[in-house]
C-alpha cells in the first residue's frame, strides 16, 4: 500500500516505489481464470448429449451466481496470503473466506485443529440465521436474538481496530472443532477418561454488561457431519499453514528498492545546491 512501517508523514524525502502493486497484478492474470475456461461435460456414453445443454445453460447460471467474482477472490487470496480457504454455505457457490477474520486457527495446518471466524453482524442479518436455528434453546442457545440484539453496542471491530459505527454490530464468532461431547450436551455421570470428541459447530457471541465485561454467550451448537471448508496452500512451506505468498516473496526487493530510491532522492538534492564563491 505504498506505506512504511514507521515514519509516512516524512514522505517528502523517503520516496516509496511500489514494485509490489504492478506484479500481484501480473500475477492475478496469471492464475486467475475465466468462466468460460470451464469446461463442462457429461461423463456417461449413454448421456453424452446432455453435455451440449449443460454448456449451453452454464455460462448463464455462473454470471447469475456470481461465480466470476469466487474466482478473482479465490485467486487474490492465494496469490497475497500464500493460501486460499474455501467454505462449504449450502448455497450455488461456496464461499472465500478472508484470512483476516480468522480469530485462531492452528498455525501449522489450518483445517488440523479448530479454527474460529469471526464475524460483525448487524441486526438484520442476525435476524436471518434464525432460520438456521440460531437463540433457539433446543439448539443450544443461552440467549435469544432479539435480546443479544438490544445488549449490543455501536462499535466494530476490524484489523484489531475498534471503530464507533452509527449502528449496532454483534461480534460473532464461528468455531469449529474436534470438541468432547459434553459441550454439547453435559452429562455429570460421564467419566473423562470415557469422553468422546466429535466434529462440532459453535456460534458465539459478546456483548458488553454495565461494567464494560465481556460476556460469552452461546447462540447455537451442535455436531456437524463433516468440516465445511477446503484449503489449498501456494509454495507449501514445512511447519507453516501458510505457503510463500506473493507478497512475502517481495519484501526484501521492496526494502532495497526504497533505499535505492531514497539514496538517489539525496545525491539529486546535493547536486542541485549552488555554491558560491568570492575573491
Amino acid at each position: 500500500n505504498s506505506q512504511f512501517e514507521i515514519d509516512n508523514d516524512n514522505r517528502d524525502k523517503r520516496p516509496f516505489k511500489n514494485i509490489v502493486r504492478p506484479i500481484l497484478n501480473v500475477q492475478y492474470r496469471t492464475e486467475g481464470f475465466d468462466v468460460k475456461d470451464i469446461e463442462i461435460y457429461v461423463n456417461n456414453p449413454d448421456t453424452y448429449y446432455k453435455s451440449f445443454v449443460v454448456k449451453k445453460f452454464h455460462d448463464n447460471w455462473a454470471l447469475k451466481n456470481g461465480l466470476d467474482t469466487f474466482i478473482d477472490d479465490l485467486v487474490e487470496s492465494y496469490v497475497d496470503y500464500g493460501g486460499v480457504l474455501v467454505k462449504d454455505i449450502d448455497d450455488n457457490r461456496p464461499e472465500v473466506v478472508d484470512l483476516k477474520t480468522l480469530a485462531f486457527c492452528d498455525q501449522t495446518d489450518i483445517l488440523s485443529g479448530p479454527l474460529a471466524i469471526r464475524h460483525n453482524m448487524n441486526p438484520d442479518q442476525l435476524r436471518k440465521m434464525a432460520k438456521n436455528g440460531w437463540g433457539e434453546e433446543s439448539k443450544g442457545s443461552t440467549i435469544d436474538i432479539e435480546t443479544l440484539i438490544t445488549l449490543s453496542t455501536k462499535q466494530k471491530e476490524n484489523d484489531k481496530i475498534k471503530n464507533s459505527t452509527p449502528g449496532k454490530y454483534i461480534e460473532i464468532y464461528e468455531i469449529h472443532g474436534i470438541f468432547p461431547s459434553s459441550w454439547l450436551k453435559r452429562n455429570e455421570n460421564r467419566k473423562e477418561e470415557d469422553e468422546d470428541y466429535v466434529n462440532q459447530i459453535h456460534i458465539i457471541a459478546y456483548y458488553k454488561n454495565e461494567d464494560n465485561q465481556d460476556i460469552g454467550v452461546t447462540l447455537f451448537a451442535a455436531k456437524e457431519p463433516k468440516l465445511p471448508f477446503k484449503f489449498l496452500a501456494r509454495d507449501k512451506i514445512s511447519g507453516r499453514a501458510l505457503g510463500f505468498g506473493a507478497i512475502e516473496e517481495l519484501f526484501e526487493p521492496q526494502v532495497w528498492t526504497n533505499f535505492s530510491e531514497i539514496q538517489i532522492r539525496e545525491m539529486l538534492e546535493l547536486a542541485s545546491k549552488v555554491f558560491f564563491k568570492t575573491n
